[in-house]
């Protein structure tokens, strides 16, 4: 006889005492998320199951999770919180990451070649124009990096002074 599919949710989920973290045993996601097939082509995030089956409603907004463990499917641990409130739970944790620099994913120079750029326009060696021309980029992004309007992650600027 088929399993229903609370039998099948639960017997993926590592329960535990009321107070600890009920890890999810199945597949997860590259963010550390459970996923749960509800049905043939059909996931969803274990959490947000582990909600629905414990109260009997989908959630109105994000499920969010008290311990900050994305595994977890205990329902204690699982509240249901706005869009604002989500954002203000990752920062709180420190999960709100901002890549800065090189480190962000559509960036076209190193950090390297942004100082290149200010040192060479700086001393006068060459104009904006010519340092746009020979990086690649548009001549404003240089006037940027120049007048340190961008890339200036760990640097006071003069408007921050």
């Amino acid at each position: 006889m088929p399993k229903s599919l609370e039998e099948r949710f639960w017997a993926k989920v590592d329960v535990r005492g009321p107070d600890d973290c009920w890890l999810w045993q199945g597949g997860l996601n590259r963010d550390g998320y459970g996923l749960f097939s509800i049905s043939r082509g059909k996931a969803e995030r274990a959490h947000r199951t582990a909600y629905r089956l414990h109260n009997g409603k989908d959630a109105q907004n994000h499920v969010l999770h008290r311990c900050d463990t994305p595994g977890c499917c205990n329902p204690a641990h699982l509240w249901d919180g706005t869009n604002l409130e989500n954002i203000a739970d990752k920062v709180a944790k420190g999960r709100q990451y901002r890549a800065f620099g090189e480190a962000h994913n559509r960036t076209k120079l190193s950090d390297q070649q942004v100082e290149e750029i200010r040192q060479l326009v700086a001393s006068g060696t060459i104009s904006q124009r010519a340092a746009a021309k020979r990086f690649g980029i548009h001549r404003k992004h240089v006037s940027d990096l120049v007048k340190r309007r961008s890339r200036t992650h760990g640097q006071q600027t003069e408007q921050s002074k």
